[in-house]
């Protein structure tokens, strides 16, 4: 069993040679639309479903053991891999502050919960705009311009849920912030008349972000930001708003985290899918603890069991994604890798 295991592995590892370094074959060419193409699927599949809210909570709890809590749970690895030493070790040492950012945020969360979803959904805009948008994925050295503009794809995604049903957009968040204390009672016409100044605005950053593929020449890079950009819209005006953010939580960021990975500023030498599978092999580590977590998360929250299961994954996400956050962004700033010029 061990040869086997071992051999999967060493499968899995093996760099095409027809690849150059750093290529990343899922968006080489005419697969460059291949998750747009999915997410336009999965968006046409949602709009025929009766039950919206089931749907979305089927797909957060599915997420659980595929692409998203994996997509995270990778880090540990990616520790392991960025060491010197290259071993669980020196990975672990690595972790002590990893594990300081979320211990902390989850101190924070019960001190002030309303506080801490907000900035959550801030966090997630840049994490989801500099991580996904094609100007600023896995580029080292970003100007405070180009984070805007990463950010600005972020915005577009989070804040159109929020224009279009205020109110769905943000119960989810409003039932795990009254998990540790009141929430005081917001007004959907003033959530939508934020969220409509802070749409309009990641809407000009985003256009700015596409001028500048253009002017460079990256007509495949613009054609794919405009149909991601242009999906999550549609996802966020269409379908209710945990079920749009879910489908590009999974379809874009973590599927596109999971095919990509490799450590902070550098980009997989193997295909889409064996990086898929290897991230998801290597992430057991970390994703057995936090999905136990996750469901002790459920049990104490009650309830509907599916649905328990997918806001405790967001309630886990909420103290998580700091942590994963300034991780992969370091690599930003230090790393070697520019998996955006694909």
């Amino acid at each position: 069993m061990s040869q086997l295991a071992s051999q999967f592995m060493k499968h899995l590892m093996t760099v095409r040679a027809e690849q150059p370094r750093g290529r990343f074959s899922f968006l080489d060419g005419k697969q460059r639309l291949a998750s747009p193409a999915v997410l336009a699927v999965v968006l046409a599949f949602s709009l025929l479903l009766a039950d919206q809210a089931a749907a979305a909570a089927w797909l957060w709890a599915g997420a659980l053991m595929v692409v998203g809590m994996p997509h995270g749970a990778y880090d540990l690895a990616a520790m392991r891999r960025q060491s010197a030493a290259g071993t669980w070790r020196a990975a672990l040492r690595r972790f002590v502050p990893y594990t300081g950012f979320f211990i902390a945020c989850s101190v924070v969360f019960v001190i002030a919960p309303v506080a801490s979803v907000v900035a959550f959904l801030v966090l997630t805009m840049h994490h989801f705009g500099v991580s996904d948008a094609v100007l600023t994925r896995g580029r080292v050295g970003l100007s405070v311009r180009e984070h805007v503009m990463g950010f600005s794809h972020g915005v577009v995604v989070i804040a159109t849920p929020f224009v279009f049903d205020a109110q769905g957009a943000w119960e989810p968040f409003r039932r795990i912030a009254l998990l540790c204390g009141e929430v005081p009672a917001i007004a959907a016409r003033e959530v939508v008349a934020v969220a409509m100044v802070v749409l309009v605005g990641g809407v000009v950053g985003c256009g700015v972000q596409v001028w500048e593929l253009v002017r460079a020449r990256r007509m495949g890079g613009a054609l794919e930001e405009i149909l991601v950009l242009g999906l999550a819209f549609a996802c966020g005006s269409l379908v209710s708003p945990l079920l749009a953010i879910g489908l590009y939580f999974v379809v874009i960021h973590a599927a596109g985290h999971c095919g990509r990975a490799w450590v902070p500023g550098r980009v997989s030498e193997v295909g889409w899918w064996a990086n898929v599978a290897r991230v998801h092999v290597e992430s057991l580590v970390l994703l057995v603890p936090s999905v136990v977590m996750v469901l002790g998360l459920a049990w104490w929250i009650g309830g509907a069991w599916v649905e328990a299961v997918a806001i405790a994954f967001l309630l886990f996400c909420v103290v998580a994604t700091l942590g994963h956050h300034l991780f992969w962004m370091r690599g930003l700033r230090s790393g070697t890798g520019d998996e955006s010029r694909r």
